[in-house]
């Protein structure tokens, strides 16, 4: 098992928030090579935007609420659902 972080950052209000998930690794391995790569982390011209960052192992990876998408979308959607009360 790999516990896979994802912090999110920004918004109207600043607020961070974290989520934590555990997965096989030979999931969060085929989630890495099988999800494109996110775009680099240039500002997309919003300062209230959400900006993601998943940590898994030694991946870590961050990825603005403008591109996440996919697969990503598909993890974060998962983080937040396990995480809620």
């Amino acid at each position: 098992m790999i516990t896979i972080t994802i912090t999110r950052t920004g918004g109207f209000a600043g607020i961070s928030r974290q989520w934590t998930l555990q997965m096989e690794a030979t999931e969060w391995r085929e989630l890495v090579s099988a999800a494109a790569p996110p775009p680099p982390s240039a500002p997309d011209g919003s300062a209230d935007r959400f900006v993601y960052r998943i940590r898994g192992g030694r991946r870590s990876l961050t990825i603005p609420d403008s591109h996440l998408d996919g697969p990503w979308r598909e993890l974060v959607d998962r983080a937040r659902s396990a995480g809620e009360p």
